[in-house]
């Protein structure tokens, strides 16, 4: 067995070495919100930083990937690298598109305001979470694939999505059983409301069933760096903001 890993354990080595260096960057380095910078160039350069890191881990794990296939070593058919979204994954599902309103000025509905006519954190992650309740084996969003510790934040009326900078339209992908994840979504109180602003302001909510979607492996990093424990108290809940898996 020590033969068949000789070659892949240094590339691996290295791969993890870079996705831990992203992590860092992002999770521990300047704020990406700062005070006085000009915020739209500061989340450009994070994206640029970012994307180019995450470009040298791909291709390193694409390499490690190739090797491993040719030694019989491939972890594509093991379940638990499946389940924690390390392998590509491909099957019917759902397609949900979100975006702002178009509205603007005496064009608005009266009794409406600005924090109406756009997406929010909240929005994005309600539909992932029906998603996940429904039963959904993988999620993409945008052009990543996201697992049930990573973590959707807003900045403006952009979504920072591990360390990358995305601007409107927001395209959520799954695949799993088409009809229990509709369920879901209809179930949705948050997912109804976004349905209604549609009609009233304009805000853009588009649900498609596919007959085939193919989601990438995850690129990110899924080691915990840092937990922390609550004490129970009256009242107290629990949870997490990230887009965590419903149920």
């Amino acid at each position: 067995m020590t033969s068949r890993w000789g070659m892949a354990v240094p590339l691996v080595g290295v791969a993890a070495g870079l996705i831990f260096a992203v992590s860092a960057t992002v999770s521990e380095g300047e704020d990406i919100r700062p005070a006085q910078a000009d915020r739209s160039e500061a989340l450009a350069e994070l994206d640029r930083t970012v994307g180019a890191k995450q470009d040298e881990v791909g291709a390193l794990r694409a390499e490690v990937e190739q090797i491993a296939v040719e030694r019989g070593v491939s972890d594509r058919d093991d379940p638990v690298a499946r389940q924690a979204g390390l392998t590509e994954v491909r099957g019917e599902g759902i397609e949900v598109r979100l975006d702002d309103s178009p509205l603007r000025g005496s064009r608005v509905p009266e009794g409406f305001g600005p924090n109406d006519l756009v997406i929010h954190q909240e929005q994005v992650q309600a539909v992932v979470n029906a998603l996940w309740a429904g039963g959904a084996e993988g999620i993409q969003l945008m052009d990543q694939r996201i697992v049930s510790t990573s973590a959707v934040r807003c900045v403006g009326n952009t979504l920072i999505l591990q360390g990358r900078v995305y601007s409107p339209p927001f395209v959520i992908r799954a695949v799993g059983p088409v009809e229990d994840m509709e369920a879901m979504l209809d179930g949705s109180v948050e997912v109804q409301m976004m349905r209604e602003y549609t009609d009233l302001v304009g805000l853009g909510y588009e649900q498609t069933p596919q007959e085939t979607v193919e989601l990438p492996p995850y690129s990110g990093t899924i080691l915990l760096e840092e937990a922390v424990a609550e004490k129970s108290r009256p009242g107290a809940r629990t949870g997490s903001s990230g887009s965590d898996r419903a149920g």
